[in-house]
């Protein structure tokens, strides 16, 4: 299947081989995968977890456990190797997109996570989120596509699917109070507050803005608001609990914001004086601003009703 967010559907495609069958939405509530921090001494803005972060939360939520080992393409096609020919599907990342020639894809970014399935000859048959289909990428591409930090993942899965029913309420309790209560004045809404104070006074350099920018892009534009958003509309299905549906309507509206957030800093980045660029900034502290409040509501609007169920 296709999806939004790659390591998100690669652990789908791979619970799915083992019978659990979840939605991509689920996996990434499951998996806390929101999130939101910044570096102050280097002007760059996160707004997604880790993807060992992510993977290491869902396993302790829904079970099971998984190991990351990151080597050399030689090192680590050994490894993937051992684990196809027991019919185990390894799932790989980051990968620069660029390299893999079944993605029409000109610039460079190194985000890109994918399962692989299978091999033959020179070539290995992968699950990729952006495509409905199997592909084919060869070798050679593979290597060039693998990353310094690029490692390869492998899961130990519960022998049979959970009933989900008992473990979402405690889970979006902590994670709501999680992003409410962060421990550090940089993550969660304490760290949105933050910056929305501290943007208009910035002066971010262009490599610094640029990798800002590439990681919202990699974000979805909306920073992945809208897969949490579903995962809560879900999540409302199960319990009939109107708090819910608040919460997920607000995190969506969140999304749209953070789509104004992404092209304030656009502009920012385009920006051919000083002024310009500073008018932009203080546009995007007033959209981050805007975040922070409304996504304050929607973890408000989650904690009471996640207490409630």
């Amino acid at each position: 299947k296709t999806g939004k967010v790659s390591f998100v559907s690669c652990l789908r495609d791979l619970l799915e081989t083992e019978g659990h069958k979840l939605s991509e939405e689920m996996i990434f509530g499951l998996g806390c995968g929101l999130g939101f921090s910044y570096d102050r001494s280097r002007g760059m803005v996160g707004a997604l977890r880790r993807p060992e972060n992510f993977y290491q939360t869902f396993v302790k939520n829904y079970g099971g456990k998984y190991d990351c080992q990151k080597f050399n393409f030689k090192t680590a096609w050994l490894k993937i190797k051992w684990a196809l020919d027991r019919k185990k599907p390894v799932v790989v990342g980051p990968l620069d997109l660029k390299s893999l020639t079944y993605i029409k894809f000109s610039e460079s970014r190194p985000t890109h996570f994918v399962t692989i399935v299978g091999y033959e000859g020179h070539y290995v048959y992968v699950y990729d989120c952006r495509s409905a289909k199997q592909e084919k990428l060869s070798m050679e591409r593979l290597e060039e596509a693998w990353m310094p930090d690029t490692g390869l993942f492998r899961f130990t899965l519960p022998e049979k699917p959970h009933d989900l029913k008992p473990l979402l309420p405690s889970i979006m309790l902590q994670f709501a109070n999680a992003f409410i209560d962060a421990p550090s004045e940089r993550l969660g809404i304490r760290g949105e507050t933050s910056l929305s104070e501290e943007l208009g006074s910035w002066d971010p350099s262009d490599d610094e803005l640029e990798t800002t920018l590439a990681r919202l892009k990699a974000s979805g534009g909306p920073a992945y608001r809208d897969v949490y958003g579903w995962f809560l509309v879900e999540a409302k299905e199960r319990f009939g609990h109107n708090y819910l549906e608040k919460a997920a309507k607000e995190i969506f509206r969140a999304g749209d914001l953070w789509k104004d957030f992404t092209s304030a800093l656009e502009t920012a980045k385009k920006a051919q004086s000083a002024g310009g660029r500073r008018t932009a900034l203080e546009t995007a502290a007033e959209e981050m601003r805007r975040i922070s409040v409304v996504e304050g509501m929607a973890f408000g609007s989650l904690r009471y009703a996640a207490q409630r169920i």
